[in-house]
């Protein structure tokens, strides 16, 4: 196989890690906006989303897969909100909204 031929692979292997790693957040949000969101809730859907895998990275480095998401996962990062990041009941609401039309789709 060629170098050029191989660059080419590690290229598209790399490419999609990324798609993996971003979590289809930018697909979802385009679903979204066909489905007529509008832009200021497409953008906080976009900040949601950013801040719950954030909140999971560590556990995204050691293997964890959307799979092993369930109740208690979304439950330990609302937890996580509330107590160290003051968000209020309407602040979680719109979270609750944005992880139940993520993990739906």
């Amino acid at each position: 196989m060629s170098n050029e031929a191989i660059e080419g692979l590690e290229r598209e292997s790399l490419l999609k890690q990324e798609k993996a790693r971003n979590w289809y957040v930018d697909d979802f949000l385009r679903f979204m906006a066909r489905r007529g969101r509008a832009q200021r809730t497409l953008a906080e859907y976009s900040d949601d989303l950013r801040i719950f895998i954030e909140f999971y990275q560590k556990e995204f480095s050691s293997g964890m897969v959307l799979a092993d998401f369930d109740d208690r996962t979304v439950s330990e990062f609302l937890d996580y909100l509330q107590r160290n990041r003051d968000y209020t009941p309407k602040g979680l609401n719109r979270k609750i909204a944005c992880l139940r039309s993520y993990f739906v789709l």
